[in-house]
């Protein structure tokens, strides 16, 4: 799958230039631009060009698997890639300088090239170069070249190269944030699945989810993985907790957060920053990410609890409370069905929460409960009711 639904036309690497058995002195002179892997294991490096090492004469590499290129005959249309690879590696917040067309090396034949995927291996072909004091642009490189192919099918094969690899969690992270966004640039502002990011990445529908959590972290709890105080994924889970601490507050004190919503956010944020420096000293006492996520959960258990409480509806009778969350939830929706369908001037205090919550939580729910929300609002209220105890 790719942005627009269009395929990309490959260009096989057995034609006359690239035969794989007849292989042409080519000069290299390939562009790299940034891409989703920003770090190299060395030692990693170091192995992948042993096994390149063709020694010092011809062809000097043992390529098995090629490069892939972007091959542009035509300016305007490399301009329109870089705007877009712009765009692209910009649209999640970072500031990453992109060369326009004229600042690229042109080729002889006055075409130019632009690395789609084998960062990795032209780091180690490098390697190797150095090793025997050669230009890689003098060495027979294998490469698949496609011709001016637009940047949403290139960034979806540059995606799949590195789909198998170890890509370090914050920069899958990012890559796939910056999908999320250019998913919205591309489609007029929609918001795309996680089955669509899912295709469009990769990645599996978990590591989509917990890099979207980790990406919208405040960098405070963000600095818990990159400082090696916490594990990837109990850090990604903070999210939850961090939303759960706002919830509270917003519940408890709904007029300031009517009215002064930051000062609730700093204490959510304080909250969760305080729970991860007890999670944080319990990993450098050697306690494994098994006991970790017990913790985490229990206390997410715990706000679960205590938002229910806040939530519970002045007009249910005190036996309901003792009971357990989804005989109240289908009482509940039994009171609330049989409101749906009355004027909103009728409506009790009880579906007036219902759906003032729905709200607040709309942006944290399936894209399709957020559109029906939108199509019909008293239907999303229900909807939402039950995701929200669920």
């Amino acid at each position: 799958m790719n942005y627009e639904g269009s395929q990309a036309l490959r260009v096989s690497k057995c034609s006359a230039e690239f035969n794989e058995c007849d292989m042409s002195q080519l000069p290299f002179r390939v562009n790299e631009l940034p891409q989703i892997r920003t770090t190299y294991d060395p030692a990693a490096l170091q192995e992948l060009a042993v096994s390149l090492d063709g020694g010092a004469e011809p062809p000097h590499l043992r390529q098995v698997n090629p490069i892939q290129v972007n091959e542009f005959d035509d300016a305007s249309k490399l301009q329109a890639y870089l705007d877009e690879y712009r765009v692209f590696y910009n649209g999640d917040g970072h500031t990453v300088v992109i060369p326009d067309s004229s600042e690229l090396e042109r080729r002889p034949d006055g075409t130019w090239r632009v690395l789609i995927a084998g960062h990795r291996r032209c780091r180690a072909m490098r390697i190797v170069a150095d090793k025997y004091g050669y230009a890689l642009r003098e060495s027979d490189v294998r490469i698949d070249v496609y011709h001016n192919l637009p940047f949403a099918d290139a960034v979806s094969l540059q995606g799949r190269e590195n789909e198998h690899r170890e890509v370090d969690p914050v920069e899958a992270a990012n890559d796939i944030a910056r999908h999320y966004y250019y998913f919205q640039y591309k489609n007029g502002g929609r918001v795309p699945t996680q089955k669509e990011l899912v295709l469009l990445t990769g990645y599996s529908a978990d590591r989509v989810s917990k890099a979207l959590r980790y990406h919208s972290l405040p960098d405070e709890l963000k600095d818990y993985y990159t400082s090696g105080q916490l594990p990837f994924n109990i850090v990604a889970r903070l999210r939850s907790l961090y939303d759960a601490e706002y919830s509270y507050r917003t519940q408890k004190y709904p007029q300031q957060a009517a009215g002064c919503s930051d000062e609730l956010t700093r204490d959510a944020l304080h909250q969760t920053a305080g729970f991860a420096n007890e999670l944080a000293a319990l990993k450098s006492k050697g306690f494994g990410a098994d006991t970790l996520r017990e913790k985490l959960s229990a206390k997410l258990k715990s706000l679960e609890v205590v938002q229910d409480e806040l939530f519970m509806l002045e007009e249910t009778p005190v036996e309901y409370r003792t009971r357990t969350r989804r005989r109240y939830v289908d009482v509940m929706a039994q009171q609330l069905g049989a409101e749906i369908d009355t004027p909103p001037e009728t409506w009790s205090p009880a579906l007036r929460k219902f759906i003032a919550k729905a709200a607040v939580r709309a942006a944290e729910i399936d894209q399709a409960v957020i559109q029906r929300a939108e199509d019909d609002a008293r239907v999303a209220a229900g909807s939402m009711a039950q995701v929200m105890f669920a």
